[in-house]
């Protein structure tokens, strides 16, 4: 007999229904896929592939200082300098590099910022110059002795910090300074203090009195010449060379590089940030390893604190996690699902910050206005009784908003790490440790706002 209930064919079960959706979001993965492959494959062998081979030809060559990842990384750029300008080094540059170097910051001083003239420079005999690298934490600092200097009266101290992405940091300079007037006496040294960066940026207004800025592009193309001139060879003079190609090739604007580069994001932008997103790094290996061994954080978390942690909605950049125990709050799980699967208000996330850091914070998404309100109004309550701290008050709310947050791992310890080349499991459990000793102190603090606003 056949049923005259015709739902059961045309409108399926609710065990249907989840295998429908199954399949769709199957499909549509296999869609998301296949749209991927074929724009990566249009940009490296299809209609883009001419300008992409222009462009990688740009970079073609065997570099030693980019296979070990120097580009931006402050301690090795300084390790080569103090080496190529230290005269006692086993390179052909005797104390000519050195020359060319002081030249450039007797130009970039103010006048009352060095007594050195350049002719001085020029005539004097700095083979015996010492060349010490962290030497009080600086970067390299440059002793010549008055001797040097036919007989001067004073010696000459050269003290360089040197800096490729990261800001100035608070007090370093300053306490650079201090450091070297008191070792260095004003009556036997000169004293010269040199900010190393990209583009001769300007130190704080505190220390603009004191140090010089210097353009470490400057100083390489003025170091290029010099070994041009002199013809030097060998492979010390090779190394150089290839140091300063890498600098032109990642640290100097090239008009002609920028347009083909823009070209082609303009053209295959989806490509590059796929290939972007999935790029194999140290940086991208301590995440996966933080993801990878998220049982062992949260159960730190959970004997440290008494909360629960679930893994939430995350990336291959960017890991969150939800508080399981605030979800039996009433309308805390009302949150825009767009952003995390669980709903929820407020999560937890590690991000990628760029240039070796990290950062773990408390965020707050989108979701009912007014009870978000509500919840950044006793957020600021615990703020203002020093029980937390978060960054810029904001008079409006958006979206999102980053609340208490802390460095799970700085820009300069990523970088060292890197040059002393730790591993990824050792800087991943050094990350999730520093984030559950945050969270002990503060998981308390949220729970109390959360469950004040939210209360039923």
């Amino acid at each position: 007999m056949i049923s005259d209930d015709l739902s059961t064919v045309f409108e399926p079960n609710e065990i249907g229904v989840s295998q429908l959706e199954a399949e769709r979001e199957e499909d549509q993965s296999n869609l998301s896929y296949f749209k991927q492959s074929k724009a990566i494959e249009a940009l490296l062998i299809g209609s883009g592939a001419d300008q992409f081979r222009e462009f990688e030809k740009n970079f073609s060559g065997f570099c030693a200082f980019e296979a070990i990842g120097m580009v931006r990384q402050e301690i090795r750029h300084a390790h080569f300098l103090s080496f190529i300008l230290d005269p006692n080094r086993p390179h052909p540059f005797q104390d000519n590099l050195l020359k060319s170097f002081l030249h450039e910051v007797v130009e970039q001083a103010q006048d009352d910022q060095l007594n050195i003239r350049p002719l001085t420079v020029h005539c004097a005999d700095l083979s015996g110059a010492l060349v010490y690298r962290e030497r009080s934490n600086i970067d390299f600092m440059i002793e010549i002795p008055s001797s040097a200097f036919g007989g001067a009266s004073k010696g000459l101290v050269v003290t360089v910090e040197l800096k490729v992405d990261a800001a100035e940091s608070d007090h370093q300079l300053g306490n650079y300074y201090e450091q070297v007037v008191a070792d260095y006496r004003a009556e036997e040294w000169e004293r010269a203090f040199v900010f190393l960066t990209l583009n001769a940026t300007a130190p704080t207004e505190a220390n603009l009195e004191n140090w010089i800025p210097v353009s470490i592009v400057d100083v390489i193309r003025r170091l290029d010449t010099e070994v041009h001139v002199r013809k030097y060879t060998g492979q010390a003079a090779e190394l150089f060379r290839s140091y300063s190609a890498m600098i032109r090739r990642h640290l100097v604007d090239d008009e002609k590089m920028a347009q083909l580069a823009k070209s082609i994001w303009g053209k295959h932008k989806e490509a590059l940030e796929v290939l972007y997103e999935y790029r194999p790094d140290l940086q991208g290996e301590i995440i996966e390893w933080i993801k990878d061994n998220s049982d062992e954080f949260i159960q730190n978390v959970k004997a440290e604190t008494g909360f629960t942690l679930v893994p939430d909605t995350s990336t291959s950049r960017l890991l969150r996690y939800c508080v399981s125990d605030w979800s039996e709050l009433n309308g805390f799980q009302n949150g825009d699902k767009s952003w995390v699967e669980s709903g929820s208000l407020m999560v937890l996330e590690l991000a990628d910050w760029k240039n070796g850091r990290l950062r773990f914070s408390f965020v707050m998404g989108p979701g009912d206005q007014d009870v978000r309100e509500r919840i950044y109004e006793g957020v600021l309550k615990k703020v203002d009784a020093r029980d937390i701290q978060i960054g810029r008050r904001t008079k409006a709310l958006k979206d999102w908003k980053i609340l208490s947050a802390t460095d799970a791992q700085t820009t300069n310890e990523y970088a060292r790490a890197e040059g002393d080349e730790v591993s990824a499991d050792v800087l991943g459990r050094k990350a999730a440790e520093r984030m559950a000793w945050f969270l002990e102190g503060h998981l308390k603090h949220y729970d109390e706002v959360l469950k004040k606003v939210l209360k039923d």
